[in-house]
């Protein structure tokens, strides 16, 4: 039998449909809730549903201190080679006038960056992120610049999305300073044909 309304193709969609609903019959899927019912169900409405679309938000924060003359303070948030997620930046904030770049190398030291849904754990068994706060000290300046942000500035709902084995990071725009950055973000798997284009 045909399903009229072709909801077996958006899978990802269904299954977060079936949770919210609680219809949990692993047999059976979503083709019609009713014929005389007319739902209305947003599953972006609720924050506590993202989890059921396989979105995995996390934040973290790092503090790079001055390393001397010659030498810029960098905060990143890295997305992996290979980790099969993209990660959407929800917000960067900052502590100092820093510029913001695109880089495709994986900062030395890794920060701690935690869940923000008591749902996920960071164990390596656990459904933790991918996704990692990382930060160091260096000579110069790497990668693309996109931005410069102000003194105690937060950027929010930019829409930055990173591929594995790319990351965003802000650096401080003159040597030897401290450097406080913090990013909100989300991570969700990649789907089938998504990929860089060209």
């Amino acid at each position: 039998m045909p399903v009229h309304n072709a909801l077996d193709r958006a899978t990802q969609l269904v299954r977060a449909f079936r949770r919210a609903m609680g219809l949990s019959d692993p047999t059976g899927g979503v083709e019609r809730l009713g014929e005389t019912l007319t739902p209305v169900v947003d599953l972006w409405s609720r924050p506590e549903w993202a989890l059921l679309r396989d979105e995995r938000w996390g934040a973290g924060t790092a503090v790079e201190v001055a390393g001397g003359v010659g030498i810029v303070s960098h905060v990143q948030l890295f997305n992996p080679a290979g980790s099969g997620v993209l990660c959407v930046v929800h917000s960067i904030s900052t502590m100092q006038t820093v510029n913001v770049w695109l880089l495709d190398t994986a900062l030395a030291t890794p920060r701690n960056t935690s869940p923000i849904d008591g749902r996920l754990d960071l164990s390596s068994t656990g459904i933790g992120l991918r996704c990692r706060v990382r930060s160091t000290v260096n000579a110069g300046s790497l990668g693309t610049q996109i931005s410069r942000l102000a003194s105690g500035s937060h950027i929010k709902e930019i829409p930055m999305v990173l591929f594995p084995g790319n990351g965003i990071h802000v650096t401080t725009t003159a040597d030897n300073l401290d450097l406080v950055a913090s990013f909100v973000f989300y991570e969700r798997p990649l789907l089938p044909g998504e990929d860089r284009l060209g």
